[in-house]
């Protein structure tokens, strides 16, 4: 029998107005009846759920990656997993997740941290998150372009030792978000997944093919750490270089201090863009200043002029900056 039938045979007694022996007779089936409503309204409820729930599911298996914000979503766990555990949280830290995708490392952040502000451009993502994270209370999504938005609108004072970023970095945007999170200064530390070829170049040391003006802007403002690296197999679709993930800890102050700080960094960009040139050509050409001049000047810090920009330290750099200072 059908549950409207049920329904109509239990309640027969009532609406025929039985007396009160009547009712009691029929007391055992009346409270079936209404035990079984709560079973019915959940049965219905969660297969509405599953159904939205699908639907969902649906819409991301016919979802097509944008190249235009370089789209390549980590599907492998385990390595989410790792990312976030490698960021070392607490139940008290606030996080900024830069390009939430499909949620893989929102959920690991969320089972793990106070509260997580996750970031991300495309809007049919956004409403697939907030379907998928519903019951995520610490959980917001700022649908936006984290290059656009004001960031500390959302922020507020984050925790006590400073909100921690973790972020799967687009590799067409990877150094502007940097630039931006080192101008933001209200973050502490920031664990990212980015394309091999540039952690290695944020991490480099003089020496190497690596090393250049990223290199030493990002280390001029943080410590930098190599943690571990990721294959691009575990990207869908799958991109044409492996990742990297690093950590970087932002200095309460410059580990090295400069008297001109524009100087210093307009020095270090230039020499790095003309780095197969000597050192005395490529400082003199971007500063327009007497090379013969700067020969002596580096002779005397015992800086060859014949060096190229790829050997020197930033504390050499930030001796040529100060010598030549302007303030």
């Amino acid at each position: 029998m059908d549950f409207v039938g049920r329904k109509s045979k239990l309640l027969a007694p009532i609406n025929r107005g039985s007396s009160d022996s009547d009712l009691l007779d029929k007391e055992p089936a009346v409270l079936v009846f209404l035990s079984e409503i709560p079973k019915v309204i959940r049965k219905l409820f969660f297969e509405f759920q599953g159904v939205k729930r699908y639907r969902s599911k649906m819409v991301m298996e016919r979802f097509r990656p944008r190249k235009r914000w370089g789209q390549n979503f980590l599907v492998d766990h385990n390595i989410a997993r790792k990312i976030v555990s490698s960021a070392k949280l607490s139940p008290e830290d606030t996080v900024l997740e830069i390009g939430a995708g499909k949620g893989i490392l929102t959920v690991e952040i969320a089972s793990r941290a106070e509260k997580v502000i996750a970031i991300e451009i495309d809007k049919k993502l956004c409403s697939f998150l907030r379907e998928e994270l519903k019951n995520y209370e610490n959980v917001e999504i700022i649908e936006g372009d984290f290059l656009k938005l004001d960031i500390s609108r959302f922020l507020g004072s984050g925790s006590r030792s400073g909100v921690k970023v973790i972020a799967n970095l687009p590799y067409y945007v990877t150094s502007p978000i940097i630039m931006k999170l080192l101008n933001m200064k209200k973050w502490s530390e920031a664990t990212f997944m980015l394309q091999k070829e540039v952690g290695e170049r944020i991490t480099a040391r003089p020496g190497g093919k690596d090393y250049g003006a990223l290199s030493i802007l990002v280390q001029y403002h943080c410590g930098v750490e190599k943690q571990f690296n990721v294959s691009r197999n575990v990207f869908r679709p799958r991109p044409d270089v492996d990742s990297v993930v690093i950590k970087l800890k932002l200095l309460k102050r410059p580990g090295i201090k400069v008297k001109d700080e524009k100087l210093f960094f307009e020095i270090v960009r230039g020499a790095f863009s003309q780095r197969r040139k000597k050192l005395s050509n490529s400082i003199s050409n971007v500063l327009k200043i007497d090379k013969h001049f700067l020969e002596e000047l580096l002779g005397r810090l015992n800086i060859s002029p014949a060096r190229r920009a790829e050997t020197l330290s930033i504390e050499e750099f930030a001796t040529i900056s100060d010598s030549l200072g302007r303030g």
